[in-house]
């Protein structure tokens, strides 16, 4: 399954690939892609809410904020 989340405070490449790396280490999770210029993080995961769930959590632990 694939889910668009949406994220405010990526302002450069770095801010991606921060992103990619450390929400893609989690278990469960597919991919990955990270782009601050729309303001979007995409996720390709196995459809539980729960992976979901820790993959904004793990975003804000970033200090982004993922938007409702």
């Amino acid at each position: 399954m694939e889910r668009e989340i949406k994220v405010k405070g990526m302002h450069c490449e770095g801010c991606e690939q921060r992103v990619q790396k450390l929400v893609g280490r989690l278990s469960k999770i597919e991919s990955v892609t990270a782009d601050h210029q729309s303001g979007t993080v995409t996720i390709a995961y196995d459809g539980n809410p729960e992976t979901l769930q820790a993959a904004n959590e793990q975003i804000r632990e970033l200090g982004y904020e993922v938007a409702q």
